[in-house]
């Protein structure tokens, strides 16, 4: 039996990094899973990984930006799963430089992705994760914000929005069952390695350098395996956390 058996999945932002070790390893603990992303190519390898852990892929083309895509693809994963137990909040997108360089539109592109999108999944999720009776909301969020990263404001903003919303939801929602919670990440990931790089050809290792354990969190096998204990049923009684999965990187600033 898997951690996950019989619970069915929507996660965004599945194309890669965290949300798409999500996919795959919640597949091989029994979990259905509705993989969702503007990025189609991407979502084809998360297909073939779900696949491969012998699970069927169901995957949907989904701009979250777009309120009536989100609530399409949450319809088509309550049809084919008959239902939606878990909710995984993935998609991210940043712009990164000086703040008093950041334009309106910057700030605009970066809060619709990061903090409208969850917003919008929440809102369509949550009958289904009312029917549940053990729904789980699950956010990426981001030391960004903690730390003060000097040159990612807009998405500091925009994450520490999301936690705020997130918190005030899991006040709102424990007495449907539903336990809403974010994981403050620091993990080697495509996005982090082309943030990192944008600060000169060495802003990946300086990270790298920078970091307690001397590297970055894997995704699989450091950060995912979070993600799937808040989604089962032994997280019950954890809600409206914001937990660091990030080797001790915050804790050390």
């Amino acid at each position: 039996m898997g951690l996950l058996d019989g619970k069915s999945f929507i996660v965004h932002g599945a194309a890669q990094g965290i949300p798409q070790a999500v996919s795959v390893l919640a597949t091989r603990e029994g979990a259905r899973v509705l993989a969702v992303d503007i990025n189609g190519e991407g979502l084809e390898e998360t297909a073939h990984l779900i696949e491969k852990e012998g699970g069927t892929p169901q995957t949907m083309l989904c701009d979250v930006t777009d309120r009536e895509q989100v609530f399409a693809a949450v319809d088509r994963a309550a049809e084919v799963h008959g239902g939606i137990d878990v909710l995984v909040n993935g998609a991210m997108n940043i712009r990164v430089g000086p703040f008093e360089e950041q334009t309106p539109e910057d700030f605009l592109f970066v809060l619709d992705v990061n903090l409208f999108g969850p917003f919008h999944f929440m809102q369509a999720c949550f009958p289904h994760l009312r029917e549940s009776g053990a729904g789980r909301v699950i956010s990426f969020a981001s030391g960004s914000g903690t730390r003060g990263s000097p040159d990612h404001s807009t998405y500091a903003a925009a994450k520490e929005g999301l936690r705020g919303m997130s918190k005030a939801v899991a006040r709102a929602w424990v007495g449907h069952g539903i336990t809403v919670n974010c994981i403050m990440p620091h993990a080697n990931t495509p996005g982090m390695v082309e943030v990192a790089n944008q600060r000169g050809p060495d802003g990946f290792q300086n990270v790298v350098n920078a970091h307690p354990t001397g590297r970055l969190g894997d995704p699989y096998t450091d950060i995912a395996p979070v993600v799937l204990f808040l989604a089962s049923d032994g997280a019950g009684y954890i809600t409206g956390r914001s937990i660091f999965v990030d080797g001790g990187y915050s804790g050390f600033w």
